[in-house]
């Protein structure tokens, strides 16, 4: 997956989810995609430091991925660029 991360000058973080077809031919498979995406931002939303666009882009369909990997990588993308903070507080 590429992440793409980048400041909004708001006082919100965004998540924006790009599915190519070339990731699943059916809307249902695209969309299932999406929905693991989007669920694996809302577990870690309260720990995302507010003010930046983050803009997800799966290169491999993610059929053989699970949830946890989703969140896991989610995860280590932002806190490699400082943007997750343990414990909840922002």
């Amino acid at each position: 997956m590429v992440f793409v991360l980048k400041n909004n000058q708001a006082c919100l973080s965004r998540l924006g989810i790009t599915v190519s077809k070339k990731m699943g031919k059916s809307a249902v498979s695209r969309n299932r995609q999406k929905r693991h995406i989007k669920e694996a931002y809302r577990a870690l939303e309260d720990n995302i430091i507010a003010g930046y666009d983050i803009v997800v882009l799966p290169k491999a369909p993610l059929t053989s991925v699970n949830f946890f990997q989703i969140k896991d990588d989610l995860e280590k993308v932002l806190k490699k660029h400082d943007l997750f903070v343990d414990g909840g507080a922002k």
